[in-house]
């Protein structure tokens, strides 16, 4: 029932390679409510066991976790590979990756107030970040596209390195990590972060490490991890320099917070018993060792952020089965811990968790 109401949703949008569509109902204004702290995991379901993508809300005061959020307030389905979430404004950016959709949503209640779906040369949407009014979409295709807040369309396209992830600003550039994700039969050599200079859409590359594919930034120091090559080359994470990158350590999944750096170092193992579990906090400045980062771990880690308003810590994992492997069709979990890593909440997400977007201080009005 979800894809037939899908497709209709989606046949309604215009068929051009790149384009815009705005909702055609009338404009149905929001009751009023109260102001809103929480946040939104992205969840990308599970496309082999035919499980849809979904997202779960959490509410801060209520310490409630409401599942499915994005169907309960639009009658359809997010569609398939839901990737990512960002909060701008008072709009949250939402990618729908295999789908090759962008949703704008109402940040407070998801809502859709308008789309950008991707075809042809431009596709497969998977991160986003912004700049003084504009959101970037990085589009696995080997792309990035500019879209303007106000008219909610895309008006420019940044051709960038190939299969391009997660990206960040800094110093007025866009640091893009093109992972060469689909050339893994040939060892992800061609991987290479872009810098697109945002006021003149000049690009430049930097070399830093095989397969980068996460950026984060505190608006100054910019962070890439590159991912490796899965088994003999380690995933590490690097600050980027003028010449390339300096190591900061191993890790599988960063995020940052000022001058903090968050990590967890969780690499594959076949041998659950073996496997190495490592929850750090570094200097950005140094690259020293702070501190541990929680007291107590999760099960297998999917995904990782920072509360930029509050330092609370965000973990999300998948469940084990009884011989300590992680089962990737059942729902995954939660847990928030304080920045001293002290345990704080632990709540159900959907199959498939990978991404959190925190929503702060927005009244719906």
């Amino acid at each position: 029932m979800r894809k037939e109401m899908l497709m209709c949703a989606l046949g309604a949008l215009c068929m051009a390679g790149l384009t815009s569509c705005e909702n055609d109902d009338p404009e149905v204004k929001p009751e009023v409510v109260e102001t809103l702290q929480g946040l939104y995991v992205i969840n990308n379901g599970n496309q082999g066991g035919n499980i849809p993508g979904s997202i779960t809300s959490y509410d801060y005061a209520a310490g409630k976790a409401t599942q499915d959020v994005f169907y309960t307030a639009n009658g359809y389905s997010i569609g398939d590979m839901p990737q990512s979430a960002m909060v701008y404004g008072s709009k949250i950016y939402i990618t729908a990756s295999k789908s090759n959709i962008l949703w704008i949503c109402d940040a407070a209640t998801l809502k859709v107030q308008g789309n950008v779906r991707f075809e042809g040369e431009y596709s497969e949407p998977r991160y986003t970040t912004s700049h003084d009014g504009k959101v970037y979409v990085s589009l696995y295709s080997g792309h990035v596209a500019q879209i303007d807040t106000l008219s909610l369309k895309q008006d420019k396209v940044i051709k960038v390195g190939p299969n391009p992830e997660q990206m960040a600003v800094a110093g007025g550039k866009l640091y893009v990590a093109n992972s060469d994700g689909m050339n893994w039969k040939g060892g992800y050599t061609d991987g290479y972060v872009s810098v697109v200079d945002l006021s003149t859409m000049s690009e430049s590359r930097l070399d830093i490490a095989l397969n980068p594919v996460e950026v984060r930034s505190n608006g100054s120091d910019v962070v890439v991890l590159c991912k490796g090559d899965y088994g003999a080359i380690p995933s590490k994470a690097y600050k980027v320099t003028a010449d390339g990158g300096k190591e900061i350590c191993e890790a599988t999944i960063i995020s940052m917070r000022g001058n903090e750096l968050y990590t967890i170092n969780y690499p594959y193992s076949s041998d659950p018993a073996k496997q190495i579990k490592d929850y750090e906090v570094y200097s950005v400045t140094t690259g020293e060792k702070l501190r541990d980062m929680v007291k107590e771990e999760v099960d297998y880690p999917s995904g990782l952020d920072v509360d930029p308003a509050t330092g609370n810590i965000v973990i999300l994992s998948n469940t084990l089965d009884a011989s300590g492997y992680a089962q990737y069709k059942e729902p995954c979990y939660a847990r928030i811990y304080d920045n001293q890593g002290n345990p704080l909440a632990r709540f159900e997400t959907g199959v498939g968790s990978t991404w959190v977007a925190f929503l702060h201080d927005y009244t719906v009005k």
